[in-house]
C-alpha cells in the first residue's frame, strides 16, 4: 500500500534507530523526499573551539556517509540531502550533498 505516494515528508533525526526507521517506512510508503536534520552524523560542534573537532571531517570523495545514504536513497528513490562535515586539504566546511533518487 503507498500511503503516502505523491506526498513530501520531513524527517529530522533520520539517520539511525527510531528516525532512520520512519524513514524507511515512510519511502516504503511512497514518499518522494525525505529531509534529514543539519549535522545529523555528529554532534553540533560550533557551540565551542575544540581541535578534536576536525578529526570527525571526512572529503566528499569516498564518503562512508554519502555511500551508505546513496544506498537508501537508490534503494526507496528518494532525493536525500544530506549535511556532512566536509574535510578538503586543509579547509573545513559544513556541506550538504543533495543524492538524486538513483542514489547519485
Amino acid at each position: 500500500m503507498n500511503l503516502l505516494k505523491g506526498k513530501n515528508v520531513i524527517i529530522t533525526g533520520g539517520s539511525r534507530g527510531i528516525g532512520r526507521g520512519i524513514a524507511e517506512k515512510f519511502a516504503e510508503q511512497g514518499a518522494n523526499i525525505i529531509l534529514l536534520q543539519e549535522l545529523f552524523q555528529t554532534p553540533y560542534f560550533c557551540i565551542q573551539y575544540d581541535e578534536e573537532i576536525f578529526k570527525l571531517a571526512q572529503p566528499f570523495e569516498n564518503n562512508s556517509l554519502i555511500n551508505q545514504m546513496s544506498d537508501v536513497a537508490k534503494k526507496h528513490k528518494v532525493v536525500l540531502p544530506i549535511s556532512f562535515f566536509e574535510k578538503d586539504n586543509n579547509a573545513y566546511f559544513n556541506s550538504i550533498a543533495v543524492i538524486d533518487a538513483d542514489g547519485k
